[in-house]
């Protein structure tokens, strides 16, 4: 048998030391931020560690609320694998009537009154019979949650081990602050993601369109490159998670100038299917097709290395005034369609007021 043990950092006493019992906490982010410590995150580095493509599940429709939505199949945007439901549709006595068929041996917590067995701290045998599933439920966290978060967590890996460093960090009865729940238009992307393969992919198809965010030099170098080939291009937002200050940067999404990152790998697994989960920007498309990031658009553009690293050269910082030949840029902001990066092309971020010499000279 090939078994492998996966468990928080945190020990559970250290875990109750630092922010008391979180699973007895009235509150949604203590009982959201004990899912992540104790069962999320951990099931999220085993699946990631492994490798593995797919997961079984042996969830329920009429156990809870959100079970009752769910497909037998469907695939998780964040943490990038499917999810396998087969006993979705069965019933308590769909289960009764298999035990007793294949003369298989009950659980022996049942003997004691248990009929969901979850935290031994916080489950509790059923002191009457229940009529549902959903009854059986109400003997976990003392009745106050149907779900621990496996089922329900939307945060993708890195989000996850932030807040599980940041609970490590921080002593004190009181949990600290979780990151801020999604935008509603984020959490209605990830339903109809999860719900509907098949759902419209972002872009126009039109020319070149570049998906970054602000503060990468990367970005600004490729629409630096566009500019000085005089090309027109779309420019969209997309969304990030700031690890530092534990906020989503846009906080939200419109789903058109401003983008989730599973938006991008949407439409890269719809034009170029099998590439790795993007990791960068930016990410660019010509016409529909995937070009890549800007090592790539400049290769389709045919831009020599020297160009390059022109492009490259000290974005956001002072452009020193003694390189005559690379402290001035020809940028024509009509060329971009879309809103305009913030403190791109612009005196602060080092690029000269009398701007006059273009790349397309070097």
């Amino acid at each position: 048998l090939n078994l492998r043990v996966y468990q928080s950092d945190l020990s559970p006493a250290r875990m109750e030391a630092l922010h008391g019992q979180l699973w007895n906490h009235e509150d949604d982010t203590s009982h959201r931020i004990y899912g992540v410590l104790r069962k999320v995150e951990p099931m999220t580095r085993a699946l990631k560690e492994l490798g593995a493509t797919a997961m079984l599940s042996g969830v329920r429709k009429s156990q809870t609320d959100h079970r009752s939505t769910l497909d037998r199949v469907t695939y998780h945007e964040t943490q990038r694998h499917y999810r396998v439901h087969p006993l979705l549709h069965w019933t308590k006595r769909d289960i009764d009537d298999y035990i007793a068929k294949h003369k298989l041996p009950f659980h022996p917590l049942k003997r004691q009154g248990y009929v969901s067995v979850g935290d031994a701290h916080s489950t509790k045998p059923l002191g009457v019979k229940a009529e549902s599933d959903a009854g059986d439920r109400s003997t976990r966290f003392g009745g106050k949650r149907q779900e621990c978060g496996l089922h329900t967590e939307k945060a993708d890996p890195a989000e996850l081990d932030a807040i599980v460093k940041r609970l490590e960090a921080s002593p004190g009865g009181v949990p600290p602050p979780s990151p801020p729940k999604r935008s509603s238009s984020e959490d209605e992307y990830y339903a109809a993601s999860s719900a509907d393969v098949d759902a419209p992919v972002h872009g126009t198809n039109r020319g070149f369109e570049v998906y970054g965010r602000d503060s990468c030099r990367f970005c600004e170098a490729a629409c630096r490159i566009l500019h000085s080939r005089g090309v027109a291009f779309d420019w969209y937002t997309m969304q990030r998670f700031n690890q530092k200050s534990g906020l989503l940067e846009p906080p939200s999404c419109d789903g058109d100038r401003v983008v989730s990152r599973a938006d991008v790998e949407r439409r890269v697994e719809a034009v170029a299917p099998g590439n790795p989960p993007i990791e960068t920007v930016p990410q660019i498309f010509r016409d529909g097709d995937y070009v890549g990031g800007f090592t790539e658009l400049c290769l389709a553009l045919d831009v020599p290395k020297s160009v390059m690293d022109v492009a490259l050269l000290q974005i956001g910082g002072q452009l020193p005034t003694d390189i005559g030949w690379a402290n001035t840029w020809n940028v024509e902001p009509s060329l971009r369609r879309g809103p305009s990066l913030h403190n791109v092309f612009n005196h602060e971020n080092g690029i000269h007021p009398n701007a006059s010499t273009s790349l397309r000279t070097l």
